[in-house]
């Protein structure tokens, strides 16, 4: 099944229609000149321990770099040495010996990277010590969680260093050294210099350096002459000379048709998080390259709230799973039929893939009388979309078709279009709650937010299983393949006997870049800016 303007279901012609996102570039390109991209909503905070991107997503991926990374272009998530030319790991699996590339120079003049960097931004980024000189107890990073069970770094020499555990914690190998923005190195000397202000005045080692930048307009990156040169290991390219960001605020970004007119009007050459029904409309066009990268590791899924007078008998959210057409939500959010979740881990994961999960249908019989027995035959919820400016594929849409899905069993929906905070952060306050969330190459953090303590949080179903949550430890920490598989399917397992959630696809991330532009992704389908290149 194809997406609504976008291809008939099985047409090669439709499907050529869009350029690959995993092969490899030509050996040659040109070298030079201008990129512009956008509009992109402004994070207004490019630190990578405060930021809202979390992931490596464009322009921090450029700016900053990690010990390690995942190259572009290869969905297999297998990290290889960036900034370090080793990480080592020791038998019990608490230190991780790391020596750094000499010589690699951070923006600004702000000197050689060592070892002393990389304890400055772990310790940092973990909560170990403040963020900055002087800051005040509020002010904390955002993804401590990222270096659970970090007791510390020490440095052996200039360039070498050992980071210590308390306990052995995985997901630092999967997510934090290679993918989180928590993971990427800063600069001690440029911290102390900009303070609070250091969010504001991003200082990496990446190939590009921010050169300007003014809020919710534009940030200029130009090409690093200092850079050192390695990524080109990882798929990059380093093609151009500037790269020019078209920003606006963040909840003023322009939706539908309208974010193609910057591309269309010949302002920028590049624009992605696009609806796959605008980019259909122009991907027949030899003007432009269309993209329609996968995004696997994202989800789309409802949440309905516990809490809620009514959807505290699991009957009555069995009632409502059972009543809903996945298929035709998929089909209303624009995502491929292929794309369809019925677990939060996808199969694209070595890892925690829950094959044996169970795939429901449709079924109104079933869901009335479930309503019957649970007395709730006369039921009014509302349905909102928590940040939904936010929100990728089409939620107002999703919504709708919920609303007359479970109108066909009597359910009467309020589609509430702008949901006040606290739906989020006071359980029973919302009802239905439709969600995206990005998620990362390890099951631990796609099964992560549906712990106790992320209720109010990012718990939308605000469902507490003290199990789950135990086992959610247990993933982090255990080391061997196959017990985590069998923890992430029975924790999988155990989110589906609660009826608290309806999973329903992964993500794709629709772009358009103007001829003879070329376009590169990671793994997950985020745009990475040094990977790009021109042919003409």
């Amino acid at each position: 099944m194809a997406a609504p303007g976008l291809a008939a279901c099985g047409s090669p012609a439709a499907e050529a229609r869009f350029a690959s996102t995993t092969s490899s570039p030509p050996a040659s390109s040109r070298q030079g000149g201008l990129l512009r991209v956008g509009p992109l909503g402004d994070g207004g905070n490019y630190d990578p321990t405060t930021n809202l991107f979390d992931y490596p997503q464009m322009p921090l991926s450029s700016i900053f770099e990690g010990l390690t990374s995942y190259p572009i272009g290869r969905t297999q998530w297998r990290p290889l040495p960036q900034l370090a030319t080793a990480v080592v790991k020791s038998a019990d699996q608490l230190t991780y010996r790391f020596q750094v590339r000499e010589g690699v120079q951070f923006h600004g003049g702000f000197g050689e990277l060592t070892a002393a960097d990389v304890k400055y931004s772990f310790e940092r980024a973990a909560g170990l010590i403040p963020l900055y000189p002087g800051a005040p107890k509020a002010s904390v990073s955002y993804y401590g969680s990222d270096f659970a069970g970090l007791q510390g770094v020490t440095t052996t020499g200039r360039y070498t260093g050992e980071i210590h555990f308390a306990e052995p914690f995985v997901p630092f190998e999967t997510i934090t050294m290679p993918f989180a923005t928590s993971g990427w190195i800063t600069s001690e000397k440029a911290i102390a210099e900009h303070g609070a202000q250091a969010g504001l005045h991003p200082i990496g080692t990446g190939p590009y350096e921010v050169v300007s930048y003014e809020a919710n307009s534009h940030m200029t990156l130009r090409r690093f002459a200092g850079y050192h040169g390695h990524n080109r290991m990882l798929g990059a390219r380093n093609a151009f000379d500037e790269i020019e960001l078209l920003l606006s605020p963040s909840n003023g970004r322009s939706t539908g048709q309208a974010l193609t007119v910057p591309i269309e009007s010949g302002e920028v050459d590049f624009t992605d998080t696009l609806g796959a029904l605008d980019v259909g409309l122009l991907a027949g066009d030899r003007s432009y390259t269309a993209y329609r990268a996968q995004q696997p590791l994202n989800y789309f899924f409802l949440a309905m709230d516990v809490r809620h007078r009514g959807l505290e008998d699991a009957r009555v959210r069995r009632a409502i799973r059972t009543a809903l057409d996945v298929d035709e939500i998929n089909l209303a959010n624009r995502v491929l039929a292929s794309s369809r979740l019925q677990a939060p881990v996808p199969p694209q994961l070595e890892t925690g893939f829950w094959a044996a999960a169970p795939t429901r249908r449709r079924d109104l019989a079933a869901a009335r009388a479930l309503l019957r027995e649970a007395r709730a035959e006369s039921l009014s919820l509302t349905i909102a979309t928590p940040n939904i400016a936010f929100t990728s594929g089409d939620p107002t849409a999703v919504m709708q078709v919920i609303q007359s899905n479970l109108k066909d069993v009597g359910i009467d929906v309020e589609v509430v279009q702008t949901a006040p905070d606290s739906f989020v952060t006071d359980p029973g306050r919302g009802a239905l709650l439709w969600a995206n969330f990005a998620g990362a190459p390890d099951p631990y953090y796609q099964l992560e937010w549906f712990a106790c303590d992320q209720i109010g949080v990012w718990n939308y179903a605000a469902w507490c299983d003290k199990t789950y949550s135990s086992m959610l430890q247990q993933l982090g920490t255990t080391t061997d393949p196959i017990r985590r598989q069998t923890i992430a399917e029975q924790m999988q397992s155990r989110m589906d006997a609660s009826c608290t959630t309806v999973f329903a696809s992964e993500a794709v991330n629709f772009a358009l870049s103007r001829a003879g532009v070329h376009a590169a992704f990671d793994g997950n389908g985020n745009a990475q800016l040094h990977g790009f290149y021109r042919t003409r």
